[in-house]
Protein backbone atom coordinates (compact mmCIF):
# COMPACT_ATOMS: atom_id res chain seq x y z
CA UNK A 1 0.00 0.00 0.00
CA UNK A 2 2.86 2.38 0.87
CA UNK A 3 4.54 1.61 -2.47
CA UNK A 4 1.38 2.58 -4.39
CA UNK A 5 1.20 5.88 -2.49
CA UNK A 6 4.86 6.62 -3.25
CA UNK A 7 4.30 5.81 -6.92
CA UNK A 8 1.23 8.06 -7.14
CA UNK A 9 3.07 10.95 -5.42
CA UNK A 10 6.04 10.50 -7.75
CA UNK A 11 3.82 10.56 -10.85
CA UNK A 12 1.97 13.66 -9.63
CA UNK A 13 5.26 15.42 -8.83
CA UNK A 14 6.74 14.48 -12.24
CA UNK A 15 3.65 15.74 -14.09
CA UNK A 16 3.73 18.98 -12.12
CA UNK A 17 7.37 19.57 -12.99
CA UNK A 18 6.73 18.86 -16.69
CA UNK A 19 3.69 21.16 -16.81
CA UNK A 20 5.60 23.92 -15.01
CA UNK A 21 8.45 23.59 -17.53
CA UNK A 22 6.06 23.80 -20.47
CA UNK A 23 4.32 26.83 -18.97
CA UNK A 24 7.62 28.62 -18.35
CA UNK A 25 8.83 27.78 -21.87
CA UNK A 26 5.67 29.14 -23.47
CA UNK A 27 5.89 32.36 -21.45
CA UNK A 28 9.56 32.86 -22.35
CA UNK A 29 8.83 32.30 -26.05
CA UNK A 30 5.90 34.74 -25.95
CA UNK A 31 8.06 37.38 -24.26
CA UNK A 32 10.84 36.95 -26.81
CA UNK A 33 8.44 37.23 -29.77
CA UNK A 34 6.43 40.14 -28.42
CA UNK A 35 9.03 42.69 -29.59
CA UNK A 36 8.53 41.59 -33.21
CA UNK A 37 4.78 41.43 -33.53
CA UNK A 38 3.17 42.57 -36.75
CA UNK A 39 -0.59 42.49 -37.13
CA UNK A 40 -1.11 40.36 -40.25
CA UNK A 41 -4.67 41.69 -40.51
CA UNK A 42 -3.47 45.15 -41.51
CA UNK A 43 -3.76 46.06 -45.17
CA UNK A 44 -0.51 48.04 -45.19
CA UNK A 45 2.57 48.22 -42.98
CA UNK A 46 4.71 51.24 -42.25
CA UNK A 47 8.40 51.08 -43.11
CA UNK A 48 9.28 50.22 -39.50
CA UNK A 49 6.63 47.48 -39.38
CA UNK A 50 7.82 46.09 -42.73
CA UNK A 51 11.40 45.95 -41.44
CA UNK A 52 10.16 44.19 -38.32
CA UNK A 53 8.10 41.78 -40.43
CA UNK A 54 11.18 40.91 -42.48
CA UNK A 55 13.17 40.50 -39.25
CA UNK A 56 15.56 43.32 -40.16
CA UNK A 57 16.54 46.34 -38.17
CA UNK A 58 15.22 49.66 -39.49
CA UNK A 59 18.64 50.78 -40.74
CA UNK A 60 19.23 47.63 -42.82
CA UNK A 61 15.76 47.82 -44.37
CA UNK A 62 16.19 51.53 -45.17
CA UNK A 63 19.58 50.76 -46.76
CA UNK A 64 17.97 48.06 -48.90
CA UNK A 65 15.36 50.57 -50.09
CA UNK A 66 18.04 53.20 -50.83
CA UNK A 67 20.02 50.71 -52.93
CA UNK A 68 16.82 49.84 -54.76
CA UNK A 69 16.10 53.56 -55.44
CA UNK A 70 19.63 54.07 -56.80
CA UNK A 71 19.23 51.04 -59.03
CA UNK A 72 15.83 52.15 -60.32
CA UNK A 73 17.09 55.67 -61.10
CA UNK A 74 20.29 54.55 -62.84
CA UNK A 75 19.75 55.02 -66.58
CA UNK A 76 22.56 52.60 -67.44
CA UNK A 77 20.71 49.78 -65.68
CA UNK A 78 17.31 50.62 -67.15
CA UNK A 79 15.94 47.99 -69.49
CA UNK A 80 18.27 45.20 -68.40
CA UNK A 81 15.42 42.77 -67.88
CA UNK A 82 14.70 43.32 -64.22
CA UNK A 83 11.14 42.50 -63.25
CA UNK A 84 9.11 44.58 -60.79
CA UNK A 85 9.21 41.62 -58.39
CA UNK A 86 13.01 42.05 -58.20
CA UNK A 87 12.25 45.12 -56.08
CA UNK A 88 10.37 45.59 -52.84
CA UNK A 89 7.05 47.09 -53.90
CA UNK A 90 5.60 49.91 -51.80
CA UNK A 91 3.04 52.67 -51.91
CA UNK A 92 4.43 56.19 -51.43
CA UNK A 93 1.91 58.53 -49.76
CA UNK A 94 3.12 62.01 -48.80
CA UNK A 95 6.72 60.75 -48.60
CA UNK A 96 5.73 57.88 -46.30
CA UNK A 97 6.25 54.34 -47.60
CA UNK A 98 3.61 51.65 -46.99
CA UNK A 99 4.12 47.94 -47.70
CA UNK A 100 1.75 45.05 -48.34
CA UNK A 101 2.46 41.82 -46.45
CA UNK A 102 1.55 39.82 -49.55
CA UNK A 103 4.06 41.76 -51.67
CA UNK A 104 6.76 41.35 -49.02
CA UNK A 105 6.08 37.60 -48.87
CA UNK A 106 6.22 37.37 -52.66
CA UNK A 107 9.51 39.30 -52.79
CA UNK A 108 11.04 37.12 -50.07
CA UNK A 109 10.03 33.88 -51.80
CA UNK A 110 11.19 35.02 -55.22
CA UNK A 111 14.55 36.26 -53.99
CA UNK A 112 15.16 33.22 -51.82
CA UNK A 113 14.55 30.92 -54.78
CA UNK A 114 16.25 32.95 -57.50
CA UNK A 115 18.99 34.64 -55.49
CA UNK A 116 18.39 37.88 -57.38
CA UNK A 117 21.52 39.43 -58.86
CA UNK A 118 20.20 42.85 -57.89
CA UNK A 119 21.40 42.46 -54.30
CA UNK A 120 24.73 40.76 -54.96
Amino acid sequence: MQNKMNLICTVILACSIILAGVFIGINMNTDMCSDHHVDRGKALLTQEEAADYMNMDDETFARLLRIQEIHLNNKELAGRGYEPSDYIQYLDVFEEKYFSIEELDYWIKKNMLNQSIFYK
